[in-house]
Formats: C-alpha cells, sequence, structure tokens
C-alpha cells in the first residue's frame, strides 16, 4: 500500500513537471528542396488542405501555395496535361493538349530516381492520348517525366502503382 501511494506520487509530479511535446516541420525523405521559387519532397504523394469558418485542417508537410494543372512552358508551348487513372493497376493514360507539334520523351522512375524504363518516344499535337503498360512494376511511387531530345525534363507526374 505504501509503495503504490509513493508511486501514485511520483507519478504525478512527473505528470505536473513534464511539458508536452512540440513538433517541428521536419520530413525524412530521400531527396527534396526548398529554395525562392520550389519546394518539394520526394515520397509525399498527397497533399491537400481544408479549411473551414475557424479550423485549418493540412495533410503533409510541404504544403503548395497554388496548384497549376495548366502550364506555359517555353519549350511546350502551353499545354494541359491529365495522367489517370491514378492510382493504376496495369494502364496509365497521359492525356495532352498542347498548341504545338513535336516529339519528345516519355521515361518512368522511382521515387529513388531509379529508370524502370527506357525513354519512349511519342509524338504530341492538338490532342492526343498515350498510354502505357504498368502492370510489370511494383507497387510504389513512381515518377513519368516528359523529355526532350536533348534529355532535359520538360514535366514530371507523380503517379501510384497499386495490387
Amino acid at each position: 500500500m505504501f509503495f503504490k501511494s509513493i508511486l501514485s506520487i511520483a507519478l504525478l509530479l512527473a505528470l505536473h513537471i513534464c511539458q508536452g511535446q512540440s513538433l517541428s516541420r521536419s520530413v525524412i525523405s530521400s531527396g527534396g528542396s526548398n529554395n525562392d521559387q520550389l519546394s518539394y519532397t520526394l515520397g509525399e504523394s498527397v497533399i491537400a488542405t481544408a479549411s473551414g469558418s475557424d479550423l485549418i485542417l493540412a495533410q503533409g508537410f510541404q504544403q503548395p501555395d497554388e496548384l497549376w494543372a495548366t502550364s506555359v512552358d517555353p519549350l511546350l508551348g502551353k499545354a494541359t496535361f491529365r495522367l489517370y487513372p491514378n492510382p493504376t493497376r496495369e494502364k496509365l493514360i497521359l492525356e495532352i493538349e498542347s498548341e504545338e507539334s513535336r516529339k519528345i520523351g516519355v521515361e518512368f522512375v522511382d521515387v529513388r530516381g531509379r529508370k524502370v524504363s527506357k525513354v519512349l518516344p511519342i509524338e504530341i499535337g492538338s490532342t492526343s492520348e498515350h498510354s502505357f503498360d504498368v502492370s510489370s512494376y511494383a507497387v510504389g511511387t513512381y515518377l513519368l517525366l516528359l523529355k526532350d531530345a536533348s534529355g532535359k525534363i520538360l514535366n514530371s507526374f507523380l503517379f501510384q502503382k497499386r495490387f
């Protein structure tokens, strides 16, 4: 009985003395950057922010200021991209609406930057649709990279491969 009383008192003192836990913004990741123009973290495939009258709920550490579906690239011109279904099991479809017709390359890499396919040549025009078989890829997160003839990355898309 005496031991239980001392243990209870010690526990109450410890709870009174100990401060609550405080977490800072940090990420353990295989890559990332944070500068004036770009902030990203590899491995963070889903980020979102929802807000109400007095509540903001954020998912993910690196929250974007704005999301863009259409971009103006000096190499591609004005282009709109759609990648679906995401996540996928077998087939991945890339739709591109572009003002300019040209040949580009598509390459798949995993989130560690390892190549999982060779560069596949495709031709884009006003509206083009391209299908890719990803059924042989292991379950995980991948990047689809669009490259010009010199190998420069024009755009990239993150997607999930599921069972």
